[in-house]
Formats: C-alpha cells, structure tokens, sequence
C-alpha cells in the first residue's frame, strides 16, 4: 500500500491557518504545504525578520502563496492575548490552528509571567492563543485544532502541585510540557464533543526530525550531542512534517485522534493513528490543568 505524501493533501483553497512557530524547522514545512495546497496561511515567529525570511522560503517554492506574519512571544501571555485579538480581528472565520512552536531543554528564565519555560511556551500560551480563537472557528465546516505533541508526553507526569518543576531535569521539563499539550487537546475534544462542538481536536507528534531544536538548549554536551544527531540521524523535516499536515487536512480524521510516523518506535516514516500514553488519558487531570490553566492565564471559565 502506497504511503501517505504531501502530494495527498487535498486541496485547501479557502481555508485560513494559523502555524505557530512557522519560521523554522518543522513549522515552516507545515506552513509551506498548507500554502502549496492553496490554504491562506498566518506564519507566526517571534522575530519580524526570520518571519519574512521565512515567507521568502515559502514563495521560492510556491510563488502563488497566500502569507502573512504575526509576531508574538509565546513566553508572554500578553503578546499572545494580543496577536489573537488582531488575528480574530482580521479573520472573523479561522479554519485551522497549529499548535507547533515549542521549546527544549533551554536555557532556565521563567516566562513574562514568571512560569517555567517550557510549561509556559509549549503548552500555556498555545492554551491561551487556542481558547481566545475559539470563536473565530465556530461554524467553520472542517475546522480544527491540532496540537503537536511528542514522543516524550509518555516520558514523565505532571504534578498539578509543583507546576514550578522544582527539582526536574530540563528534558523532564520538556517531557512534562509536551504531556500538558496533550491533556490540553484530549481535553478540548471532550469538551467539543460535550457540547456538540463540530470543531475538531487532533495531535500529532513528529517522531525523530531533523530540527532546529537543539540549537536552543542550554549549552553542554547534551546540546553538542543534539546538534550532532538530529540533522544526521533524523528523518527531513518535510518528513517530520507529515504527521501534522495529515492530522490538519485529511477528511477521515477524528477529533481526539493522535497521529506519528508509522516506523519503529515511530521515530520516522508516513502518518499513521497512534497509542497515547497511559498517563495521557486521565480526563481528571486533564480538567483540573484546564482550571488551574484559566486561572494562570487570567481567562474567565468557558468551553
């Protein structure tokens, strides 16, 4: 049986997307399919200059792109609050939004609002940006949310009482933020379905890609090691790209469904449906980060 490509995206005139973290690496190979295929597609960065770089890459390959640039730093809820008030402001009707900026094993700074870093760039600014969207994507046919998430969302859990990660590891961290993403998404799907919500909430992870990633850990030998590997031994980053697009696009897709490459240990290869973790499918915790997350985020209670 013939493996799902890029060439099977369907056709995606229409549609507007929102990439974050669409300037690099996995995200900027999502943001260029989604424009190849016609969809209208909002690169968000966090600098205005790697952000028309960015844009430049895309129409060397699809000069017919349909692109604009928001910039916001997921480390500050304000700039989030912010581009998703001009982006709902610009796109009263948003049909897609991929959750897929992320952060690894930095360097230790809290955020604007003193939260750990990874909690609060990998998961809670794409909580607040998703939950202040909502509303531009009610009534779209086909809209969606999907949530790149990783392998390491089984690695550790998350203790609602020590949000801090006082004590943790930065790759902990990182584990520990990818699995908050998780609940965030599963938690989303629930609520939609609750409500009968036709927007749909998808993840996806890209197993072992050859991504940027490690040139923003903390120096030392784990970063040389990363920088080392990652460009020889993982798969492109169109390929790394793939599980995501196909979450984004494909008509079949469930809501509450999670995607990663069919290989071993899914580490490379076409999209496939796969396994979350055991600790990923509590709905307890998942509601319970949903409130306390409110409450970080300064936002009222609403579905």
């Amino acid at each position: 049986m013939r493996k799902w490509t890029v060439d099977d995206i369907p056709d995606q005139r229409g549609r507007i997307a929102l990439v974050t973290g669409a300037t690099n690496g996995i995200g900027l190979s999502t943001a260029l399919e989604l424009a190849r295929h016609g969809a209208h597609v909002i690169v968000h960065g966090r600098d205005a200059g790697r952000g028309q770089r960015a844009m430049e890459r895309i129409r060397a390959v699809a000069p017919q792109a349909s692109l604009e640039l928001q910039i916001a730093d997921l480390r500050d809820l304000e700039e989030v609050k912010a581009m998703a008030a001009r982006v709902s402001a610009a796109h009263p009707a948003l049909d897609l939004l991929i959750n897929n900026a992320g952060t690894m094993m930095a360097v230790k700074r809290p955020t604007a609002q003193g939260h750990e870093q990874h909690f609060g760039v990998n998961y809670l600014g794409h909580f607040v940006l998703t939950r202040l969207l909502l509303d531009a994507m009610q009534g779209q046919p086909g809209a969606r949310v999907v949530n790149v998430s990783s392998i390491a969302h089984g690695h550790w859990r998350l203790d609602l009482e020590n949000l801090a990660g006082r004590g943790l590891a930065p790759y902990l961290l990182y584990a520990r933020s990818k699995l908050a993403l998780t609940y965030f998404g599963l938690e989303l799907d629930r609520r939609f379905r609750a409500g009968g919500n036709p927007i749909k909430s998808v993840l996806a992870h890209p197993g072992f890609a050859g991504t940027n990633l490690a040139q923003g850990m903390a120096p030392g030998l784990t970063r040389s090691w990363m920088t080392f590997v990652f460009p020889r031994f993982g798969q492109s980053l169109s390929d790394g790209a793939r599980p995501t697009l196909y979450a984004a696009t494909m008509p079949e897709v469930a809501s509450g469904q999670f995607y990663g490459p069919d290989g071993i240990g899914e580490l490379r290869g076409a999209p496939k449906l796969v396994r979350l973790a055991r600790q990923a499918v509590d709905p307890n915790i998942a509601g319970r980060l949903w409130q306390v997350s409110e409450d970080l985020a300064g936002l009222s209670a609403k579905a």
